[in-house]
């Protein structure tokens, strides 16, 4: 994955920017479709890319399930042992392998702005075959991040994207504001909805499912994307 995230100060640039969208949006449809708050739903939630924690922390609040934070990035995870929380146990790996979780050990995974980290598409598909194989019979991934017809056309307080249009696999650039005002050069991976959707197909997941998620400023030509597969 990107190592630039491990630079403390890139990885504190970009939790202090404007998350509103994902928090407003993202989280939301995510925490449905995993079922959340259901009778019946998930006790046990992976959070792969947890980043600072923030998802991680609103799944905890809203719905009192036990989260599985993991991150390759020591600096966002330094961020996110900040605020400890007793049902949040946040997990560092090197690699983003998940072996020190066991077979059938997590009831739902959620994996939000990670694709666009990954350059390597035979690296997507190891890590969805690792959570598919972390998740029990059933159990649901919930895939999320910008929708990739709006990437390049669509720009956030403290964030420029390149405007596109992008091919598959292509390097997408853009700029972050950090706290000094100074700016960052960020390189994300751009991924086709098709290849989330086969990425996920293809390491087991069925049935998959695609949602786009518009903002919901009228004004706004951002959104995002949502692909959910199930462990058979």
């Amino acid at each position: 994955m990107n190592s630039f995230w491990h630079d403390p100060s890139v990885a504190t640039s970009y939790t202090e920017a404007s998350h509103d969208l994902a928090q407003d949006v993202g989280y939301p449809a995510v925490f449905a479709a995993l079922g959340l708050g259901a009778s019946d739903g998930p006790k046990n939630l992976l959070d792969y890319g947890c980043g600072a924690g923030h998802t991680a922390h609103a799944a905890t609040r809203s719905f009192g399930v036990r989260v599985c934070a993991v991150d390759t990035s020591p600096a966002m995870l330094a961020l996110a042992r900040r605020q400890p929380h007793h049902l949040i146990d946040f997990r560092h790996t090197d690699d983003g392998d998940l072996g020190f979780l066991p077979d059938g050990s997590m009831d739902a995974a959620m994996c939000g702005f990670v694709f666009v980290c990954v350059p390597e598409r035979e690296r997507l598909g190891d890590i969805c075959r690792d959570i598919l194989r972390a998740l029990r019979p059933g159990g649901k991934l919930a895939v999320w991040g910008a929708d990739p017809a709006t990437i390049g056309t669509a720009n956030y307080d403290g964030w420029l994207t390149e405007p596109g249009p992008y091919s598959d696999g292509a390097a997408v650039r853009s700029r972050l504001r950090q706290a000094d005002g100074s700016w960052v050069d960020v390189t994300d991976t751009f991924w086709t909805a098709d290849t989330y959707r086969s990425v996920l197909s293809e390491a087991g997941f069925a049935p998959v499912t695609t949602a786009t998620l518009p903002s919901n400023s009228p004004s706004d030509a951002s959104g995002l994307i949502l692909v959910t597969g199930e462990k058979p």
